[in-house]
């Protein structure tokens, strides 16, 4: 029994872990296990632990001491004494200092909340891009396995040709050559796939060794429904514009009072009351303080036009982005109407090639073609194809572009 445990644990060490990529559970996999998601996730719950809600900035401060003191004063010498003292403070007015500091931390909360989302979107863009590239790779080897394949075919009927004396030795190295040709395409294909690969198992925090299922062709490829909302540039412009205008507020209200109510309530020591009994020298207070601070070596009036100026360049970047984002988000709907119209052209480049290729043979076969011709043709078959994945990719980028654009 021991042996039998020991063994299903050896042998569960040494599976294989496996990950089934497919686009319908990208958002799942970035959200259980991609370290980069967690960290931007982590970015935005910091924001949201500094935010205070309306009713924190009327909350009352309470401050408390106690401890034992040894004096000498006048007639009492070497005299220990025990002393005590709670104190409130609730503000009532702070020239708008902490409403305005609650807008900078809520917006910065809802600033972060945002950025999260694009960030969520712009690793989602990455995966289907990574995702894309190695279905493309994978097709692409596909078609230049196949190619070697029908490259064999050809070589045998030259071998026979050459038997019957139709055709030279050249006929043979032509066709070994171009096989050594697809053979170096095959290994640069899947060199691309296993950087594809690998910077799929960087975004999901995957094990260097950890296999990947892709499920799905370039062909049946559908784009994902958006899940994170749409506008988030200009919402993000107008909370910042909104945290700005608080920032500046604060700096514009330094001249400002501050009134606080204040209830006390101390014992004290004959240090500071000379009633012998500890009863006779309990104070209690209760008051309303209104305090003018003017602190001109931190230069407030500097520091409004540095807030200012901040503000300004904010805004013009956050603008500029949006422009950015409608010219990007035109263009992509161009693309998209001339990529359609792409796709039908090399359709129809590559039904002419196949024609052009297979009366080729025929004629190769018949003697009336040699070598050269029937690689030249096979090779605008196997080029139009490897055009259409391209294209394919594009494709299904673009729409995928499209999706990020309108997060934005």
């Amino acid at each position: 029994m021991i042996i039998f445990s020991a063994l299903l644990i050896v042998l569960s060490f040494s599976a294989q872990a496996k990950t089934v990529l497919e686009p319908s559970r990208f958002k799942e996999l970035l959200e259980a296990q991609s370290l980069v998601q967690k960290n931007i996730g982590t970015t935005e719950q910091a924001a949201q632990a500094l935010e205070v809600n309306g009713m924190q900035l009327f909350a009352p401060k309470i401050e408390a001491s106690a401890g034992i003191e040894r004096f000498s004063i006048g007639p009492y010498s070497n005299r220990t004494q025990p002393y005590n003292k709670v104190e409130g403070r609730l503000n009532l007015y702070n020239g708008n200092q902490d409403f305005n500091e609650y807008k900078v931390r809520r917006n910065n909360a809802a600033i972060a909340k945002e950025e999260r989302s694009l960030h969520e979107v712009e690793l989602l863009v990455k995966l289907h891009e990574f995702y894309l590239n190695a279905l493309g790779d994978i097709a692409s080897i596909k078609i230049l396995t196949e190619a070697q394949q029908i490259n064999e075919k050809n070589l045998k009927l030259a071998n026979r040709r050459l038997k019957a004396g139709l055709v030279t030795s050249t006929d043979l190295l032509d066709f070994n050559f171009y096989n050594l040709k697809l053979e170096e395409q095959v290994l640069n294909r899947k060199i691309d796939l296993s950087q594809n690969e690998s910077q799929i198992r960087s975004l999901l925090s995957l094990e260097p060794d950890e296999e990947l299922i892709f499920k799905g062709e370039l062909s049946t490829f559908t784009k994902p429904i958006s899940q994170n909302g749409e506008g988030r540039s200009q919402k993000i412009l107008e909370l910042q514009e909104e945290k700005y205008a608080a920032l500046v507020g604060q700096k514009n209200s330094w001249w400002q009072p501050k009134l606080d109510f204040i209830a006390s309530h101390a014992q004290l020591t004959q240090r500071e009351e000379e009633y012998i009994f500890a009863k006779d020298r309990r104070e209690t207070i209760l008051a309303v303080e209104v305090r003018f601070e003017f602190d001109f070596a931190q230069s407030p009036w500097k520091e409004q036009q540095a807030q200012a100026f901040e503000k300004v360049a904010s805004t013009a970047h956050y603008r500029q982005q949006v422009i950015q984002l409608e010219n990007a988000t035109k263009h992509n709907q161009k693309a998209q109407a001339l990529i359609d119209e792409q796709v039908e052209k090399v359709i129809a480049h590559q039904e002419v090639a196949e024609k052009h290729y297979r009366q080729t043979l025929d004629e190769y076969a018949r003697g009336v073609k040699n070598a050269p011709d029937v690689l030249a043709a096979g090779e605008r078959v196997v080029d139009s194809k490897l055009e259409m994945i391209e294209i394919l990719k594009r494709k299904h980028m673009t729409k995928i572009e499209a999706l990020r654009l309108a997060a934005y």
